[in-house]
C-alpha cells in the first residue's frame, strides 16, 4: 500500500480520537506498520462500539487494534496457536503486571542454576533430558533436513526449553501461565538448529527457516544462543505489551469515568475458544471419548459426505474443521503414512499423476473392520 492511500485515512481521524491513538504506540507490537495502517482504517471506517470480525485473523493484529480502539472484536483462525497469541495479548483480566513479574521470578529461581549446568556441558544436558518431560518425537515432513522433531534441537536447547516449560507449569496458572508460555514459544523460534543468524549482525538477529523458507532447514552453522537470556528477552516483550494494554485500560477508565471500560471478557471474542467451551448440562459433562475413536468417526463422516475425488489437503482440511466443530481438534495425531493407509482401507486409490484420491468402485467394506487408528490411540 502506498503512502498516498494511507495519508488521507490518517488525516480523516478526528482530532479527539488522535489523543487516544497516542496511547497505543509505546510497544513495538503496536507500532509495526501493518498495525498502524489497520488502526487508521479501523478509526476511519468504524466507530466505538461497532463489531469488527476478522475470520482469518493470524496473530490478531486487526481484532486487537479494534479492541483497543473501543470496538467489539471477534477473532478467528484455524491455527490454535494464532488464537492463543491473540487471546493473551488482548486479555485485560489481570489487575496489574505484578502477578506476571512474580511468576517470572519463580521461574527464574527454579531454572537459572540448572540452566547454567546444562549450558556448561552437553553430558549434563543429556542427563537432564532423561528426567524432564518432553513432547512426542514426531516424524517431520519429507522436505525437512531432519527426520524427527528432536533433531531440530541440540541437547542443550531441548533440555533448556523443557526445563523452562516445566517451571512455568509449576509456577503459574491461568492467564499468567499463558503469558509465560507465550514468551516461551517465542524462545523456541530462536533456540533451535533451524535458526538462521543474519550475517554481519548480532548472533540473536535472524529467524527460523520455517518462517522464511517454509520448511525445516537446519542451518549449516547453527547458533546456540544463551537459553535464559533468550527467554528473558522474549518475556520482556510480552511484559511490555501487557503493561501497555493495562495502561490503556486504566486510561480509558479514568477518561470515561468508568463508563467505557476496556474489558476483554466482554469485547474480545475468539471464536475457536468459544466453540470449544463446554455447553452447560444439568446432568454434567459427558464422559470423554477415546481420541482414536473420535478421529476414526470423523474420518468416516468426511468420506461419506465428500465427493468421488479429492486431494489430500482438501480432505485434511475437512477433518480439521469437523474435529473443530466437535470440539475435538486436540485428538488429531495422524502422520502422512497413517493418513494414506486409512484411506486405502476405506476403498480409496491415489492417482500420482493428478495427485488425487479416487473412490474405488470395487471396494467392499470388511465386516467388523475396526475404526481405531493405532497410530493415534
Amino acid at each position: 500500500m502506498s503512502r498516498a492511500h494511507i495519508a488521507p485515512i490518517t488525516k480523516a481521524i478526528p482530532a479527539a480520537r488522535q489523543d487516544d491513538a497516542r496511547h497505543y504506540g509505546v510497544h513495538p507490537y503496536f507500532t509495526r506498520r501493518p498495525a498502524n495502517v489497520m488502526r487508521a482504517y479501523l478509526e476511519h471506517y468504524s466507530r466505538p462500539g461497532d463489531v469488527v470480525l476478522d475470520p482469518f485473523g493470524g496473530s490478531g493484529v486487526i481484532p486487537i487494534e479494534a479492541f483497543l480502539l473501543g470496538r467489539r472484536a471477534i477473532h478467528n483462525d484455524l491455527n490454535p496457536f494464532a488464537n492463543f497469541i491473540a487471546r493473551n495479548i488482548a486479555d485485560t483480566t489481570l489487575p496489574s503486571v505484578a502477578p506476571l513479574r512474580a511468576a517470572f521470578e519463580r521461574v527464574r529461581t527454579a531454572c537459572v542454576g540448572p540452566l547454567s549446568e546444562i549450558e556448561r556441558s552437553e553430558a549434563a544436558a543429556r542427563r537432564w533430558l532423561e528426567r524432564l518431560p518432553l513432547p512426542t518425537n514426531i516424524r517431520l515432513p519429507q522436505n525437512s533436513d531432519a527426520e524427527f522433531f528432536y533433531e531440530l534441537f541440540t541437547p542443550r536447547q531441548l533440555a533448556g526449553l523443557a526445563l523452562i516449560k516445566q517451571a512455568i507449569e509449576t509456577a503459574a496458572t491461568g492467564v499468567v501461565r499463558d503469558l509465560l508460555l507465550l514468551a516461551w514459544s517465542a524462545s523456541v523460534a530462536k533456540l533451535n538448529k533451524t535458526f538462521l543468524s543474519a550475517r554481519g549482525r548480532a548472533p540473536s538477529r535472524g529467524g527460523s527457516s520455517i518462517f522464511s523458507l517454509y520448511r525445516y532447514k537446519v542451518a549449516a552453522r547453527w547458533v546456540e544462543l544463551p537459553i535464559w537470556e533468550t527467554f528473558r528477552g522474549r518475556f520482556a516483550n510480552v511484559l511490555a505489551a501487557k503493561e501497555e494494554v493495562l495502561r490503556l485500560r486504566e486510561y480509558r477508565r479514568r477518561r470515561s469515568g468508568g463508563g467505557l471500560p476496556l474489558d476483554s471478557r466482554r469485547d474480545f471474542q475468539v471464536l475457536a475458544c468459544a466453540a470449544a467451551a463446554p455447553a452447560p448440562s444439568p446432568a454434567g459433562p459427558p464422559p470423554p471419548a477415546e481420541p482414536a475413536q473420535v478421529l476414526a468417526e470423523v474420518f468416516d463422516t468426511c468420506l461419506a459426505n465428500g465427493r468421488e475425488t479429492f486431494t489430500s489437503e482438501a480432505l485434511f482440511n475437512r477433518l480439521v474443521l469437523e474435529l473443530w466443530r466437535r470440539r475435538a481438534l486436540g485428538c488429531l495425531n495422524l502422520d502422512r503414512r497413517a493418513f494414506a493407509e486409512q484411506l486405502r482401507r476405506r476403498g480409496w486409490d491415489y492417482n500420482p499423476r493428478t495427485h488425487q484420491w479416487l473412490r474405488s468402485p470395487t471396494h467392499q467394506p470388511r465386516s467388523g473392520e475396526p475404526l481405531l487408528f493405532p497410530e493415534s490411540g
